[in-house]
């Protein structure tokens, strides 16, 4: 065999190990790339779905405060408004 073929058939299979190990590299950190995409867009969700979960609580907290207030000790017109709240 000629050796300056050898050597280009060497050289050629080098260069094709370096493009399939950069291209395993590549493939690799895109796919945890879009593992840590999902993972931030579920915690955005979380932090969503608590941000309303916490105004709800702020409004039943304001809706209890105001019973309070017109009931002014009198339990039985505060049991009436409570109930047709």
């Amino acid at each position: 065999m000629n050796p300056e073929l050898t050597f280009i058939s060497v050289i050629l299979g080098a260069v094709v190990a370096l493009i399939t190990i950069v291209s395993t590299i590549l493939g690799v950190g895109w796919k945890l790339g879009k593992i840590a995409s999902g993972i931030r867009l579920e915690i955005a969700e979380i932090k969503g779905m608590m941000g309303v979960s916490s105004e709800r609580i702020a409004q039943l907290e304001r809706r209890v405060e105001s019973i309070e207030k017109t009931c002014h000790g009198n339990a039985a017109s505060c049991r009436r408004k409570a109930k047709t709240r």
